[in-house]
């Protein structure tokens, strides 16, 4: 007989299941003999309710009302099996179906996760969940949302809540002082008995009901960390300019979908017996993206709640949940109160942050990672750069000559040469890497976006090393705030950047006694280029126009767009990234026209090179095209952010195909999760800088079809 599938699959240890205060205590305090003696004496007594227990009670009752198995119930134990023995009673006592259990007898359950094929792993141990989503990329724990229970969940208690004190200003302290988006004041911890709390809990006859956060748990910890770095009204402008684009995924994403899975399957008979509420600190501004973002995934949520810095305890109250995620512990320390609550582990706001100038090593995992036609580098030209002011040929890595890659062949599979692992300020972590260039000895430089630096990774290196800007994204002339693109001039052993958040362009010198020079004042710059003459050429995403600056201009001549936001071929719409052929012809990705187009020396409007449709789930349409290059023989190459693929267009086609990737994201070696920039070292090997992965890639070029 084949094994059962399970639409949900759910491992919970006992002491999340059961209330395991006392025999805690008991182990603490006199040793595991005594603690073995106490659990042996009590066994015929069963172990009260935990926080887990309402939700498993209630997942389990869904098999009986769909007459089939939908879900099914792990107990994870450290225990041994004879210490586990009441918990086995127990489980027996309050009649729950529960058949298949591990107890590792003192070592680590997390290991057992994978081969259970878990979905949600529920936990009292803090350090099991941060094991489970740190490596959550890896192939132990791919998938797997992982979460804290918080004991103490109290209906009875008549002390109020602390009043949150009305204010324009939401943003706050948490109890450790640290910022944190849209963070009401912490009321103090109230001490009750679990076991009297959860008997005084009125769930909904027959219905799962769970509380989710958004930020950290649904969605990355991408807002919180641009808030941290650049206050509220930093989010807000982020918010608006990317309102389209779909968040990146959080731990509780999949774990979401699951639930939503085993909803359909119920059927439209008892589809009502799961119901699900994001209850977040976000507003008016915020929910846009969110919207977007739950649309993108398909995922159905039946009620949003946008409090704006609000205590949510109330808004959960009346909601009455069998379990509510967040990942602030102050958020939980107020909830678990009221409603069983358990804390993602996850995120800044759960991070130890590692000065950034300083030297941390964290071992870089490389992954061993074949398609046709021909590709070209990020590179202004192809042709030899004159010399001009510092800038030449030699001295410029994205503006070198490359190999002719006509009839190309790329190995499909990618290696990873930076990052990889998860975001972080280490120098063997990247943070949304964006723009990326490659030295004549394959040296990558990275504009290393929310850790506000440019690194460089030797190769075959495992951590990087910081060679501009300090992670203080304040504004001073020494420092870096979301640096977008960057270009090394080997001749004055300097690296041009585009420091978008200080709003301009300038030259960075890796000689630590040589002063930083702003080359471009007043730009928001998204990509840079140069030409043959060694004229800098700047993609102004706000500004919709790109502009070119001469040796010592600081006040450009518009070379595309210039004519407004817009659909018309003058137009551009937040154009992301350039390309400047050998005629100075200007190939732009038109991000928000989901187009390239190109632009020939003094011409008045582009010309359509491919997308151009507006947004489509058509396979071979462009999506938030990003990256952009041309080779000797004009064909086009786009980096298809939104669809996480590179695709290209021989000169004259009309449609595209695809050189690496999927038209979906993931971590694998073969995938992208919005990838941004490309670049090409001299034996035409190909490196895409993979934004939401935070790793760079290395594809191979196919030497056998050379």
């Amino acid at each position: 007989m084949p094994p059962p599938i399970f639409e949900l699959v759910v491992c919970i240890t006992s002491s999340a299941l059961f209330d395991s205060v006392e025999s805690r205590e008991i182990w603490k305090r006199d040793g595991f003999e005594a603690y073995k003696k106490h659990q042996c004496a009590n066994l015929m007594v069963p172990m009260q309710p935990g926080v887990g227990y309402p939700l498993i009670q209630s997942l389990l009752a869904l098999n009986e009302a769909a007459g089939k198995q939908l879900v099914e119930v792990v107990l994870v134990s450290r225990k041994d099996s004879d210490s586990g023995e009441r918990v086995r009673q127990s489980i027996y006592h309050y009649k729950l179906p529960i058949t298949r259990m591990s107890f590792t007898g003192g070592t680590d359950v997390t290991k057992y996760l994978s081969a259970w094929k878990c979905d949600l792993f529920l936990t009292a141990d803090e350090d099991q969940v941060r094991t489970v989503l740190a490596s959550n990329s890896s192939d132990s724990f791919k998938g797997i949302a992982a979460a804290l229970v918080c004991n103490i969940v109290d209906t009875t208690s008549t002390i109020p809540p602390t009043p949150v004190p009305e204010s324009p200003h939401p943003k706050q302290s948490n109890s450790n002082g640290d910022t944190t988006l849209f963070s009401p004041e912490v009321n103090p911890m109230i001490n009750v008995d679990l076991s009297s709390s959860l008997a005084a809990l009125s769930w909904p006859e027959g219905q799962v009901r769970i509380a989710f956060d958004g930020d950290g748990v649904l969605f990355s910890d991408q807002a919180d960390r641009i808030f941290k770095a650049e206050g509220l009204e930093g989010f807000f402008e982020f918010e608006r300019e990317h309102g389209h684009i779909a968040l990146p995924k959080g731990p509780m994403q999949a774990f979401a979908l699951k639930l939503q899975k085993v909803r359909q399957s119920l059927g439209e008979t008892h589809k009502w017996r799961v119901r699900t509420f994001l209850v977040t600190a976000r507003n008016d501004i915020g929910n846009i993206r969110v919207f977007h973002t739950l649309k993108e995934w398909s995922l159905e949520i039946d009620e949003t709640h946008f409090l704006g810095g609000l205590d949510k305890t109330p808004f959960l109250r009346t909601i009455n949940p069998a379990i509510f995620f967040d990942d602030s512990r102050d958020n939980i320390d107020r909830a678990k109160v009221y409603v069983p609550s358990a804390q993602v582990v996850y995120g800044i706001n759960n991070a130890d942050v590692n000065p950034v100038a300083t030297s941390s090593s964290i071992e870089n995992k490389n992954v061993q990672n074949e398609h046709s036609t021909s590709f070209y580098s990020k590179a202004s030209n192809m042709a030899q750069i004159n010399e001009a002011e510092g800038l030449s040929n030699e001295g410029n890595s994205k503006s070198s000559s490359m190999p002719k890659l006509e009839n190309a062949q790329w190995i499909q599979e990618g290696t990873t040469v930076a990052g990889g692992k998860k975001w972080g300020t280490g120098l063997g972590d990247l943070n949304f890497p964006s723009g990326i260039d490659v030295d004549d000895d394959e040296t990558v430089y990275i504009a290393d976006y929310s850790n506000n630096r440019v690194v460089e990774w030797k190769k075959g290196a495992t951590t990087g090393k910081v060679v501009a800007g300090d992670g203080d994204p304040r504004n001073r002339v020494d420092r870096l705030c979301h640096p977008k693109d960057v270009i090394y001039d080997k001749a004055t052993d300097s690296f041009i950047i585009a420091d978008e958040g200080n709003r301009r362009v300038i030259r960075y010198p890796r000689q630590t006694d040589l002063s930083i020079q702003t080359l471009i004042p007043g730009v928001d710059p998204s990509d840079l280029a140069i030409d043959s003459d060694g004229n800098i050429y700047v993609c102004d995403h706000k500004a919709h126009e790109v502009k070119r600056y001469r040796q010592g201009e600081t006040v450009g001549t518009v070379v595309a767009g210039g004519n407004g936001k817009g659909v018309h071929l003058n137009q551009l719409s937040h154009p992301t990234c350039i390309f400047v052929d050998k005629d100075h012809s200007v190939y732009v990705s038109d991000w928000g026209n989901h187009r390239i187009v190109k632009w020939e020396k003094n011409a008045t409007k582009g010309i359509l090179i491919a997308g151009g449709n507006g947004y489509s789930r058509d396979p071979m349409a462009l999506a938030d095209p990003f990256g952009v290059f041309v080779d000797e023989s004009d064909t086009v190459y786009a980096v298809d952010w939104r669809k996480h693929r590179v695709v290209c267009w021989p000169k004259g086609d009309t449609q595209g195909s695809v050189i690496v990737g999927e038209d979906k994201d993931g971590n694998g070696s073969n995938q992208f999760y919005h990838p941004m920039d490309i670049a090409f070292d001299r034996q035409g090997n190909l490196y895409i800088s993979d934004y939401s992965n935070n790793r760079v890639q290395k594809f191979n070029r196919n030497t056998n079809n050379i």
